[in-house]
C-alpha cells in the first residue's frame, strides 16, 4: 500500500513536470482611445505593407516615410499615456488592437 501511494505520487510529480498547467491569462481594462491615435498607427500600418511591395530605389523613400510615421505615433501614444495617467506599453498594446479592426464607420 506504501509503495502503491509512492508510485502514484511520482507518476503525478511526473506528470506535472511534463504537463504544465496553464497560465492564468492577465485581464488589461479595456483603454479609451482617441480617434486621431487609431488613423496614425493604421496610417503607419500602411505605410509599412507598401514597403512589402517595392523594389529596392522605391523602397528607401518609402522606408523614411514607414520610420517618420511610427515615430509620429510614438509620440502620440507617449503624449496620450502621460496626459491620460496610463502605461505607455498598455495603451501601445491597445492600441495595436484596435488599428487591426475594421474601421466601424
Amino acid at each position: 500500500p506504501l509503495s502503491e501511494a509512492l508510485r502514484r505520487a511520482n507518476e503525478a510529480g511526473a506528470r506535472a513536470l511534463v504537463e504544465p498547467r496553464p497560465t492564468p491569462r492577465r485581464t488589461i481594462p479595456r483603454v479609451e482611445l482617441p480617434d486621431y491615435l487609431i488613423r496614425l498607427q493604421r496610417a503607419a500600418d500602411d505605410e509599412g505593407r507598401r514597403l512589402e511591395h517595392l523594389d529596392e530605389d522605391e523602397r528607401d523613400a518609402a522606408r523614411r516615410l514607414y520610420f517618420n510615421a511610427a515615430a509620429e505615433v510614438d509620440v502620440a501614444v507617449r503624449d496620450f499615456a502621460a496626459t491620460a495617467g496610463l502605461d505607455r506599453h498598455t495603451v501601445e498594446k491597445e492600441l495595436r488592437q484596435q488599428a487591426r479592426q475594421p474601421p466601424t464607420e
